[in-house]
């Protein structure tokens, strides 16, 4: 799929629907306590069973979810 086009972090074009869907989803599954949800602690490994490390807690993708967290989690 090709990324939306964005002016910084504003969609200068539509965000397809399943995009959105995607998002919904990540959302609904995200908490504050971001550490242990599965959105970030599956990729780093925090819990075993995910085939390898995506990214580290040290990457700049752990702060993007982390950040994303602690400002729109939905519960």
């Amino acid at each position: 799929m090709t990324p939306v086009a964005c002016n910084g972090l504003t969609p200068t074009d539509t965000v397809p629907l399943s995009s959105q869907a995607n998002y919904q989803a990540a959302q609904s599954e995200m908490t504050l306590d971001y550490e242990n949800a599965p959105l970030i602690a599956w990729p780093t490994q925090k819990f075993s069973g995910h085939p390898r490390q995506i990214f580290k807690p040290t990457d700049p993708e752990y702060d993007i979810i982390k950040e994303w967290a602690t400002k729109y989690a939905s519960h």
